[in-house]
């Protein structure tokens, strides 16, 4: 900067200034400069970004409203469907423990829309107390996937006073982990039909008892006039023993032959009584099978000799000379079959043939095939002949006799007997009618050798206590029931842990330990049961009970400290002889662990006719097998049945969830324990299919399951309709 100097004519004549060094500052100028509009342009961006986030925002915001107008309109529409159907609807957020209750679900109650809260308490007090602790159960197996839906029927308070019945079902949404975040469903008033289903109780309950009054009267008149009739038999019998006309003899004579038809219609009445009043039992007894089938046709033959007919039969070698089952309703059944046969042939011959159908460990199928060359059944007519009061013409009756109840009642005596009955015939070529039974086999023991014992055998010298380490109840009854019926006391525990809490604490003479037990597995329990021992100079003899009956099996058992091994479905004889033996310290008898299932079936078909199609390899259920289980307590295999049958909606759905979740130990260990609950009930397709599942998961896969599955349920199924029809439920 500078200033001029001038003359006194205004003329510059010098410059007078300074310079300053502004470098530094014109730098600092222009980096503020250049930061300026960095900001500036930073600025922009963030404000850019700002616009873009709002716009987002803003779209989100309009997007939840869409969506929450959809849900709303989604459940108002919903609920306007559910009051169409007088149902109503809940919707429970699992997490927060807030429910929504529909003004129908309120109104079914007596309440107003804000009488209650939205709360889970809310359903809890309502709860009849009866009912809470089975409803929280129910939801609990649903979380945790022990059933497939939640769905139970309860009673809740009404605001008026009493309760109403109310059927509730849900479904829940899970989050990733398998938790359940929120859970919805319907409430239906079923309080009429609960009415309506307990009058009809009443009334099938009054039906069956007045049915029953009758069958006892029936019955007891039965027995009343059988009296009487032998009296008269008797005596004429007596008459005709004396010298007499021959107008006597034949007037006495024809008395006779009516006497004795009354007598046989009066025994089938009583007999048909018995088995419409459910009273129809077995009694089991050690007897000759062949001197059975020889009484039986002996009564018989005199009969056939006056019409001039010949009667054979034929027993196969291979048929057991001794057998437990009912000798006395065997041969009812095959005299049955026999004099029908002699009564409707007029020229020929009646051959009886006897056969092994099928043997197993548990018992012998014995065929009985009774033929004749008599009038024949036509084939629309195969079925009829065994229903009550039916013969295959309505003429027979009269041309024959007869009351139509004999091959009705042989049939539930086959059925009872652990067999079926079945005809094969043609009019005009003869008649084959088929049955067959269940018997167990008693064979004498050799000395070293692998013989049955008579189930009668002597008991034991001294009563045990038992220790029963088994997670299963039906083998726990079965297992209970099997050492009671021997004198000896049993003490239950579910698993492996209690078991060696309970040796630890207390004396036994021996433990029955099962190997697949929660918590802690048999052969772990065996190890601490034999550390525990170790120093104290005692042993309590362990037997290993499993479905598995390999050689491996059995090395496992001794390994880990068991003096013997059983394999389920345990047979009396074989527990019986192993747990005295180790309880005395004998050395315990050869028997062997394995327990095979029948062969295929075969029936050798009439040549002359078409042959009836075969049965399946394995019954749904083999009552006789059963029966054997139980020493013929039809009562106590019942309830075993029914014990099965309640716990399977729940052993099902676990398996289900194991498979579908991939869990293929789990489907294992289900599959193994209901194996040895089908072997034990006699469900013997039904031990097929659940081995086929515990083999297919043992070693972890799960390739074609779910159709192994599928084939488990209808052998299931099948199981419990011919148990249903044995049991007459």
């Amino acid at each position: 900067r500078g200033r001029p100097v001038r003359d006194g004519g205004g003329a510059v004549v010098r410059w007078l200034g300074t310079c300053t060094d502004i470098d530094g500052r014109k730098r600092a100028e222009a980096e503020a400069v250049k930061l300026t509009r960095e900001l500036e342009t930073r600025v922009a961006e963030r404000t850019a970004e700002l616009e873009r986030a709002n716009r987002g925002l803003a779209a989100e915001v309009d997007e939840r409203r869409r969506v929450e107008g959809v849900l709303r309109q989604s459940r108002e529409q919903f609920e306007l469907a559910v009051r169409g159907s007088h149902d109503g609807i809940w919707d429970w957020d699992v997490r927060t423990n807030e429910v929504y209750f529909s003004p129908r679900w309120k109104g079914m109650l007596g309440y107003a829309d804000d009488e209650l809260a939205s709360r889970f308490d809310t359903w809890l007090d309502l709860l009849h107390p009866d009912d809470r602790g089975r409803a929280q159960k129910a939801l609990g197996d649903y979380f945790e996937g022990r059933t497939p839906q939640y769905e139970i029927e309860v009673r809740m308070r009404h605001k008026g006073g009493g309760h109403r019945w109310v059927y509730a079902r849900g479904l829940a949404v899970r989050d990733a982990a398998g938790t359940p975040i929120r859970m919805a469903g319907s409430h239906t008033d079923i309080t009429d039909r609960k009415a309506a289903e307990e009058q009809l109780l009443r009334a099938t309950e009054a039906a069956v008892a007045a049915s029953r009054a009758k069958s006892d009267f029936l019955a007891n008149m039965s027995h009343e006039i059988r009296t009487p009739m032998n009296g008269i038999l008797g005596m004429t019998d007596l008459v005709l023993d004396t010298p007499l006309t021959g107008d006597q003899r034949d007037c006495l004579g024809m008395v006779k032959e009516s006497g004795e038809s009354l007598l046989r219609i009066i025994n089938d009445v009583l007999d048909f009584s018995k088995v419409e009043a459910g009273k129809m039992e077995l009694d089991l007894a050690a007897f000759g099978l062949r001197d059975a089938v020889d009484g039986a046709v002996r009564l018989l033959a005199m009969r056939a000799r006056q019409k001039g007919l010949a009667l054979a039969v034929t027993v196969d070698p291979g048929v057991p000379d001794r057998v437990v089952g009912d000798a006395g309703r065997l041969g009812q059944v095959l005299g049955n079959l026999v004099g029908n046969a002699v009564k409707f042939t007029d020229r020929g011959r009646v051959a009886v043939a006897v056969a092994v159908d099928a043997r197993d460990e548990a018992g012998v199928d014995v065929r009985f095939a009774v033929s004749d060359t008599g009038i024949g059944i036509p084939a629309e007519r195969h079925r009829a002949v065994f229903e009550a009061f039916t013969q295959a013409d309505g003429v027979l009756t009269r041309k024959y006799g007869g009351t139509g109840l004999g091959l009705a009642i042989s049939e539930r005596l086959a059925t009872l007997m652990g067999g079926r009955v079945w005809v094969e015939s043609e009019p005009g070529r003869g008649s084959t009618f088929v049955f067959t039974a269940r018997f167990a086999e008693v064979t004498a023991a050799a000395p070293g050798g692998r013989g049955r014992p008579d189930p009668a055998a002597a008991p034991p010298a001294r009563p045990l206590r038992v220790l029963v380490a088994e997670d299963q109840p039906v083998n726990q009854r079965l297992v209970t029931r099997m050492l009671e019926r021997r004198g000896h006391a049993a003490v239950v525990v579910p698993n492996g842990l209690e078991a060696l809490e309970r040796v630890r604490a207390e004396a036994f003479d021996a433990v029955l330990m099962d190997l697949q037990m929660p918590v802690m597995d048999g052969l772990t329990a065996t190890a601490a049961v034999r550390d525990h021992e170790r120093g104290t100079g005692r042993r309590v003899p362990v037997i290993a009970l499993t479905a598995y009956a390999m050689k491996s099996d059995l090395d496992r058992c001794l390994a880990a400290g068991c003096d013997a091994h059983l394999a389920k479905p345990v047979r009396r004889a074989d527990l019986y002889a192993t747990l005295e033996a180790l309880a005395d310290r004998r050395p315990a008898p050869d028997i062997s662990a394995v327990t095979p299932l029948p062969p295929p079936r075969t029936m050798t078909p009439n040549p002359e006719r078409a042959p009836e199609p075969a049965p399946p390899s394995a019954p749904g259920f083999d009552a006789g097998s059963a029966l054997n289980r139980v020493d013929g307590d039809l009562a106590f295999l019942k309830e075993l049945c029914e014990m099965f049958f309640e716990r399977w909606p729940g052993q099902r759905a676990a398996l289900g969830a194991a498979v579908d979740g991939g869990d293929a130990d789990k489907a294992h260990r289900v599959a193994h324990a209901l194996k040895g609950n089908l072997a034990a009930l006699g469900a013997k397709a039904g031990y097929e299919a659940a081995l086929a599942v515990d083999a297919a998961t043992k070693g972890g896969g799960l390739a074609g399951v779910p159709d192994l599955v599928a084939e488990l349920d209808r052998c299931v199924s099948r199981f419990e309709a011919e148990y249903r029809a044995f049991a007459g439920a």
